[in-house]
C-alpha cells in the first residue's frame, strides 16, 4: 500500500480539540479594611464538548488521539492548507495548549493554484449572497467572495458535487469543502478525513472520480492498520504515550 497522506477536514481540527480550558466567571466578596466589596473572578474550567455528540459521532471523534499517535509514529501523514487553518481561526475557539490534533505533525500544503489575496481590510465590494444566517467576519466574507470567483473547471465540478449553491445564495461551509477536496487532489493525499456525511457519500460518486477518497476515522484506522491485532496493539501504545506524555492528550497536564 502507497504511503498514507491524510488531509484534515477542519472539522476535525474542531473535534480533536476535546479539552478546552475556559474562565468561567461567578461574584465573590473581598474585605480589605473597611471596603467590603462584591467582584467577579474568573475560575480555570476544562469543558469536553464532545460529551454532547450522538453515539456514532462521539465513537468516530474518540479515534482522533490514535490517529494523532499514528502522526507521531509517521505511519501517516497528516495534512492542511493555509485556508483551512484560516477557517480553524476565524470560527471556532479552540485555544488548545496540545497544538492542533494534539499537537501532531502536521505538514501545510500549497493551495491547487498560485493565487494571491487580501485577508483583511474592509468588506469586498461586492458580497456573493449568502445562504446562512451565521455571522462571519471580514476574514469570513472575503475567503468566501474569493473562492465564488474560481473558475477552474475542477474547482466547478467539486462545488457543484458538494451543493454549494442553493437557491438564497452560496452555502460557504459547502463552498468551503468543494475547496479543501480540490486541495487535498492536488496535493496528492490519498485520504480526506471527515465525519460529514454529505462528504463521505461523493467517494462512491464514480462520475467524480475523486483521486483522494473521504473517509471517517474508523474507516482511516482500517485502512493503516487492516489487522485487528495491530489496532490492539496501536491502543495499549496510546495508553502508555498517555502515561508517558500526558500534557500531549490532556489540557490539565499541560
Amino acid at each position: 500500500m502507497a504511503f498514507i497522506r491524510v488531509f484534515l477536514d477542519t472539522m476535525m481540527l474542531v473535534y480533536a480539540a476535546d479539552e478546552r480550558l475556559r474562565f468561567v466567571p461567578r461574584a465573590s466578596r473581598i474585605q480589605w479594611g473597611d471596603i467590603d466589596k462584591e467582584i467577579i473572578v474568573h475560575d480555570p474550567v476544562i469543558v469536553r464538548p464532545n460529551e454532547a455528540f450522538d453515539p456514532a459521532l462521539k465513537t468516530e471523534v474518540s479515534l482522533l488521539p490514535l490517529i494523532a499517535l499514528m502522526a507521531h509514529r509517521h505511519d501517516l501523514e497528516l495534512l492542511s492548507h493555509g485556508e483551512a487553518m484560516m477557517e480553524l481561526w476565524e470560527g471556532r475557539a479552540t485555544g488548545d495548549a496540545r497544538g492542533h490534533f494534539y499537537g501532531a505533525p502536521i505538514s501545510h500544503v500549497p493551495g491547487p493554484i498560485q493565487y494571491g489575496r487580501v485577508v483583511l481590510s474592509g468588506f469586498p465590494e461586492r458580497l456573493p449572497a449568502i445562504a446562512t444566517t451565521e455571522e462571519m467576519s471580514q476574514t469570513k466574507h472575503r475567503q468566501i467572495a474569493f473562492m465564488n470567483g474560481l473558475t477552474h473547471p475542477r474547482f466547478l465540478q467539486l462545488r457543484h458535487a458538494c451543493r454549494a449553491d442553493r437557491a438564497k445564495g452560496i452555502d460557504p461551509n459547502q463552498l468551503a469543502d468543494a475547496f479543501h477536496l480540490w486541495t487535498a487532489e492536488v496535493a496528492g493525499a490519498t485520504h480526506f478525513l471527515t465525519a460529514e456525511k454529505k462528504l463521505l457519500a461523493l467517494g462512491s460518486d464514480a462520475a467524480l472520480r475523486l483521486a483522494c477518497r473521504p473517509v471517517c476515522p474508523s474507516q482511516l484506522v482500517k485502512d493503516v492498520c487492516p489487522s485487528r491485532a495491530r489496532q490492539l496493539y496501536l491502543r495499549a501504545l496510546l495508553r502508555l504515550d498517555e502515561w508517558l506524555h500526558p500534557q500531549r492528550w490532556h489540557v490539565a497536564a499541560s
